[in-house]
């Protein structure tokens, strides 16, 4: 809801009480979420409206706070800007609120002081509005603080001390228009909140006046400990062009002002705080609450006790959160027209019941009411779940009687159809068998289908048994009445059967002793049977040992040529070390040949020219042959030890391969030897195992002909016995009254 003009909110009547607009109520109410409230006051024509009207970017006449521009004051009461403003881009509605000016004739000191009160109370921010500068006059105007502790309470009986006020006061920014001071100290530039700070420290003197400004300027500290100041120069010179102010566009007033209004502006907004009570944060209809608690207080002559109002506050919450609750259950939990499952209408219920404690607990003031208000939901939302339980039982038999005899309109009408009872007693009792396996199979059938198309609906179990009880006594009277018809008629036929059942028992007997003796006989065959395999398998087994023995007989045969060749192969090594030996002893000769050689040429060097020249010439030669024969012998050393290498390697290999061969042999023996055991082990097993299981098999069949047989024996025995006791009653009832035939059912 919106409106595009101010609101009256609290207003004064003749007889000067005070009255909440309903207009207004009924608009604060749909404010959802937390609200801030920005109040302004101050005496009457000192431009409270036009200061708000410039908060809220409003410059067309029909849209902003009523201002005047005569010396009668223009606001009466409290108004609101019917428009929530979002200053802060945050989820935070911010609603402006003007008060009626203090200090004009038509209003006494103590409305002063309520109005005065009464914004303290509502806001989250105080502006407090004067002009000129802050002296000892600007104190006196604002000495109704003093009697705020009259008119303002915290507790029930409390005295209203100013620390404790200062708890649900809210901040406190003093607003000076029209400076034309310096902010100087001793020639130092100040701030205005220092300018404010100094305003209000105690003045020396100990006349009333001083005393009782002093206590003013006490109690502001006080009551406002968050606190700030801002100056403001005249927005115009012209005095013609400031009396129609509003109607001035806003780039005519000075430069100065403007920037101080937009200080403001970023001041306000940045400091702003939701509106709180007991550190609950408050919504529009809290505040409507809050504001009727106070008023209604001052219209009966009493002060405003905070925490009384705040319970109410918290009551009206709680009242209110029920009312959602129950709203919301009802909402989603309709009566139904249909009948319903148990866990369908339970499921609903549940659904219900989430949604309604949801909406109790999303509000955060009457959190601390829950545990209170809780049960009282919980006992109206109980009641409601049982007048559903009832409502929907009376729906499920409906349901349930139609669905009842729906299922059972086919079975009635072939109950008993078809039914020849001329026919012979042997096919009649045919015939009964079949109907009543028929019927049988029919009922589940129809307990079942009943079962699966009602299931999770109330009284299933009770209607299902209430049905089946006047159905099935109809057909147990129908089907006694058939038995005693054909009751004598079998009498002849069972004692026929229970001869013929005995002698049959005889012969199973027989049967079964004989089916005995040749089990035991084998029984016998068998364990001679296993034994001889026993007996067989420790030959085979001696055997497979025999030749394992002559395969590791060959193996140490094959281990000894290898020895051998070892030996050999070693030898021929032997000799060709002695070979290379020699050779390298030959070359150690050779080499010391070239030596003396070369001794003897030294000696010879002072020989002749020609001498020498021979000699050279021989002992190249010399040296020549010598060279060659040392490369033939290095020659022959590395072919002797190549030769080594190779035969080593090839001698290696050899044994490898025959290691080899020798350990693949046998372990080929070992797996045909395991495989042949275990192969003829299951084998055995398997012919005895499958042997023995057609043998019980066998006797199991005899044993159980032979339990039917004598089974059926005893029961003939036992209608016998009773056959022949009801003749006898028969027989002496008979002798006193007649003749009467007895119903019996079986």
């Amino acid at each position: 809801m919106s409106l595009s003009e101010p609101l009256p909110f609290i207003t004064l009547t003749d007889d000067d009480c005070f009255s909440i607009s309903p207009e207004a109520a009924e608009y604060l109410k749909t404010v959802e979420g937390e609200v801030s409230i920005v109040a302004i006051a101050g005496l009457y024509r000192t431009g409270k409206s036009y200061l708000l009207n410039q908060l809220l970017g409003r410059t067309t006449e029909h849209t902003m706070f009523g201002v005047g521009g005569t010396v009668n004051a223009m606001t009466k009461g409290i108004w609101i800007w019917g428009q929530p403003v979002d200053g802060t881009g945050g989820n935070k509605t911010i609603i402006f609120m003007d008060t009626e000016g203090l200090g004009s004739a038509q209003r006494s000191q103590t409305q002063d002081t309520r109005i005065f009160a009464l914004a303290l109370l509502l806001s989250s921010f105080f502006i407090y509005n004067s002009r000129g500068v802050i002296d000892a006059n600007a104190i006196e105007d604002l000495s109704l603080v003093v009697n705020l502790t009259k008119y303002i309470q915290v507790s029930a009986g409390g005295n209203g001390s100013g620390g404790n006020l200062a708890e649900f006061f809210p901040a406190f920014l003093w607003v000076v228009r029209d400076f034309t001071l310096q902010l100087e100290e001793e020639g130092k530039a100040i701030s205005s909140r220092d300018y404010l700070e100094k305003a209000l420290k105690p003045q020396p003197g100990t006349s009333d006046d001083t005393q009782h400004k002093n206590q003013v300027r006490q109690l502001l500290s006080n009551f406002f400990p968050q606190r700030d100041c801002i100056t403001m120069v005249r927005p115009l010179n012209d005095e013609a062009l400031l009396r129609e102010l509003p109607k001035q566009p806003f780039e005519s007033l000075r430069p100065e002002f403007r920037t101080q209004l937009e200080s403001l502006k970023q001041r306000v907004f940045t400091t702003l705080q939701p509106k709180k009570l007991m550190s609950k944060p408050l919504n529009g209809t809290m505040l409507v609450t809050l504001a009727e608690n106070y008023v209604e207080a001052f219209n009966s002559g009493a002060a405003p006790v905070i925490s009384s109002a705040w319970d109410r506050v918290v009551q009206a919450q709680s009242e209110e959160l029920l009312d959602a609750s129950k709203d919301a259950f009802t909402s989603a939990f309709a009566p139904n027209t249909t009948a319903l499952k148990d866990d369908d209408l339970l499921k609903a219920y549940q659904a219900a019941e989430a949604k309604a404690i949801e909406t109790l607990k999303a509000s955060a003031v009457a959190a601390d009411t829950v545990p209170l208000t809780l049960p009282q939901l919980q006992d109206w939302m109980q009641e409601k779940l049982r007048a559903a339980w009832e409502h929907n039982d009376k729906l499920a038999k409906k349901h349930l009687i139609g669905v009842l005899q729906e299922l059972y309109a086919p079975i009635a009408a072939q109950a008993w159809q078809n039914l020849d009872k001329d026919a012979p007693v042997d096919q009649v009792l045919t015939a009964l068998r079949s109907k009543l396996a028929g019927f049988d199979h029919l009922l589940k059938k129809f307990v079942d289908d009943y079962l699966a198309a009602t299931e999770g609906y109330p009284l299933q179990s009770y209607m299902l048994a209430s049905f089946l009880a006047e159905k099935i006594m109809d057909g147990v009277v129908n089907w006694g009445t058939l038995v005693t018809v054909l009751f004598r008629q079998q009498d002849g036929i069972l004692q026929k059967n229970i001869s013929t059942a005995r002698q049959k028992v005889k012969a199973l007997e027989g049967k079964a002793k004989a089916a005995q003796e040749m089990l035991q006989q084998q029984k016998e065959t068998y364990e001679r049977a296993l034994q001889g395999i026993s007996d067989r398998m420790q030959e085979e087994k001696l055997t497979l040992r025999a030749e394992m023995d002559h395969k590791d007989g060959e193996i140490k045969r094959t281990m000894m040529q290898i020895d051998r060749i070892s030996t050999l192969h070693a030898e021929a090594l032997d000799r060709l070390a002695e070979e290379l030996k020699s050779a390298k002893e030959e070359l150690k000769e050779v080499e010391a040949q070239v030596d003396a050689a070369r001794r003897e040429q030294d000696s010879l060097a002072q020989d002749t020219a020609k001498q020498r020249l021979e000699n050279e010439r021989k002992k190249n030669e010399k040296e020549k042959d010598l060279l060659e024969a040392h490369h033939k012998l290095r020659e022959k050393v590395v072919d002797l030890e190549r030769q080594l290498g190779e035969q080593q390697a090839e001698h290696m290999t050899a044994i490898f391969k025959m290691e080899q061969t020798c350990q693949e042999k046998v372990r080929v023996v070992e797996a045909e030897c395991e495989d042949q055991a275990a192969e003829l082990k299951g084998q055995t097993i398997s012919d005895i195992r499958e042997l023995k299981t057609k043998q019980e098999s066998e006797l199991r069949a005899l044993q159980v002909d032979l339990n039917d047989r004598q089974a059926i024996l005893s029961a003939m025995q036992e209608r016998l016995e009773l056959q022949r006791r009801q003749n006898m009653q028969n027989a002496a009832g008979g002798k006193k009254g007649g003749n009467k035939e007895d119903c019996v059912v079986s």
